[in-house]
């Protein structure tokens, strides 16, 4: 498995979370908005793999640039 580094950022006067890949930022903010609707409330229910693994397969949906 890859190891993507989250982070929280803002775009759009939204702020969100995700793991920066190459070529930007996989939005997990929106995908797993339900479950954890923040980075910290991901952290503390033990699920950094699974969205590390939901990163692995998707493409960038920001820019770094962007964010």
């Amino acid at each position: 498995m890859i190891l993507h580094r989250l982070a929280t950022y803002s775009t759009g006067g939204k702020t969100g979370y995700g793991a920066v890949v190459d070529g930007g930022i996989v939005d997990l903010s929106t995908r797993f908005e339900n479950e954890y609707p923040t980075l910290r409330e991901a952290i503390a229910a033990g699920a950094l793999t699974k969205l590390a693994e939901d990163a692995a397969r998707r493409s960038p949906d920001h820019a770094l640039e962007a964010v």
